[in-house]
């Protein structure tokens, strides 16, 4: 019997360790992603019309606090978060220099996907 309550205080605390771990991620890769708009010459349009990285990124703080029970991944942050407005259903845009606009949803899992091969 001591066997079994060892290894299930192992595995447990090994649980305990693994959630943390992944809740540290993925606080880490969305402040990541937020923290990248409006760098690089890259601008952020929502509704049609063009913010400053600091109002967007002030936007999608106070957007992703708000819903913050919706977000389990950082592919959640970008799916119901950073995609679209959430009064217009438009999907926000991000254009940067030298590059054809495209949505924050393909700009974001894009950078997500260079961020976790770094």
């Amino acid at each position: 019997m001591k066997f079994a309550t060892k290894t299930f205080c192992i595995l447990f605390s090994l649980a305990i360790c693994f959630a943390t771990a992944f809740a540290d991620t993925k606080t880490d890769e969305i402040s990541y992603l937020i923290n990248s708009v409006g760098k690089n010459g890259c601008v952020f349009i929502r509704n049609s019309e063009r913010f400053s990285g600091k109002e967007a990124r002030e936007h999608l703080r106070s957007k992703r606090k708000r819903n913050a029970h919706l977000i389990h991944s950082a592919e959640d942050f970008i799916k119901k978060i950073a995609s679209r407005s959430s009064i217009s259903g438009e999907p926000y845009m991000i254009r940067c220099k030298g590059e054809e606009q495209q949505t924050a949803n393909e700009w974001f899992s894009r950078l997500l996907v260079l961020h976790r091969s770094i």
